[in-house]
């Protein structure tokens, strides 16, 4: 196998030890990371940074788990929390997947790892916990801390409502297991769109109360966590909270409860599915059958990088000769035939 450069424009994956991105050149001997996107045969990008653009030529994987659908056009592959059937286009990995706290949740063999629900609950010294660093929320969460908060104080560690004086908890998760309870409230409420905040208190031996996608418990156990959706009202939520927080017997059977039905990772979210999809890239690229993109869409960019470095002009005419001169070149046109091939 040719040498693959891989970059990522996204500075967490390229710099975090232990990313997974980092993993990749282990599966795969044949990658090497280099930080000069300029350079790299495959580049992964996010949302939040559009250097990538300016390298139509290497091949594009997006990556992501935000409320963002992918963009086929712009991008060969794509990895977000999405059931979306694109061929070999798209890998379902949702962002919770990529995290520490959910890796930690199971053996070697992807069996869940078991705990004492009885004495875990007997450890806990607070109602309700929740960490949220975004200031903005919508009106569920806030609904929903105050009716909670009606019944027993919920102790805020994040920038939120902090009720700490401001002063912020250094170890999520520590924070989160002295909780019976942790609000675990999504930006928004889409299908699909489910981040670590609902694995997180899992990880902390919680009983989530999940507001955010109305399909969560087609992925966890819904006899695991309190979720939302399926209550007529917020209101009708807090009254179940109170309702376990008032029998013991109940609230640790929903602790006790796995937090997926089969008792181990599921098949979707194995790293396994990871590596596969990687490798098929991979494979494609050795093979020059790589490239998904249309090649109307990269010949965009080239346009766009193109015109955008070329120097201003003032004038209509002069745009005018500018664009056409670009458009009958003898690189833009050998560049849209090599992207036909």
């Amino acid at each position: 196998m040719r040498t693959i450069l891989l970059a990522s424009s996204d500075p967490y994956l390229r710099t975090e030890p232990g990313t997974w991105i980092h993993r990749l050149t282990e599966w795969f001997p044949w990658v090497r990371l280099t930080e000069d996107l300029a350079q790299a045969d495959l580049i992964i990008h996010s949302y939040y940074d559009e250097r990538w653009r300016a390298y139509p030529d290497a091949i594009a994987v997006e990556y992501g788990g935000e409320n963002v659908l992918p963009d086929f056009n712009q991008c060969d592959y794509a990895i977000s929390p999405y059931r979306v059937s694109y061929g070999d286009r798209h890998l379902r990995r949702p962002l919770f997947c990529f995290r520490p706290a959910f890796r930690a949740l199971f053996a070697p063999d992807g069996t869940l790892l078991p705990f004492d629900a009885h004495t875990e609950a007997a450890a806990k010294t607070r109602f309700c916990t929740i960490v949220v660093s975004n200031a903005n929320r919508d009106g569920a969460c806030v609904r929903l801390f105050d009716l909670l908060s009606a019944h027993k104080p919920v102790a805020s560690g994040g920038k939120w409502r902090n009720t700490f004086g401001g002063r912020r908890v250094e170890d999520k998760l520590a924070f989160l297991r002295t909780g019976k309870f942790t609000l675990a409230c999504e930006n928004s409420a889409v299908p699909d769109y489910v981040t670590e905040k609902i694995v997180h208190a899992f990880a902390a031996r919680t009983v989530p109360i999940y507001w955010g996608a109305p399909n969560v418990s087609e992925d966890f156990n819904p006899a695991a966590f309190i979720d939302c959706s399926r209550f007529p009202s917020l209101e009708a939520v807090a009254e179940e909270v109170r309702r376990l927080d008032a029998d013991d017997a109940a609230y640790e059977a929903m602790l006790a409860a796995p937090i997926f039905r089969e008792g181990r990772c599921p098949h979707a979210f194995e790293e396994g599915r990871l590596r596969e999809f990687f490798g098929h890239i991979l494979a494609q690229m050795e093979a020059g059958t790589a490239r998904r993109r249309s090649r109307q869409a990269c010949a965009e960019r080239v346009w766009e990088r193109d015109r955008v470095a070329s120097r201003i002009v003032s004038k209509r005419g002069g745009a005018v000769r500018h664009a056409l001169k670009l458009l009958l070149s003898g690189r833009y046109r050998s560049f849209c035939r090599r992207l036909g091939d």
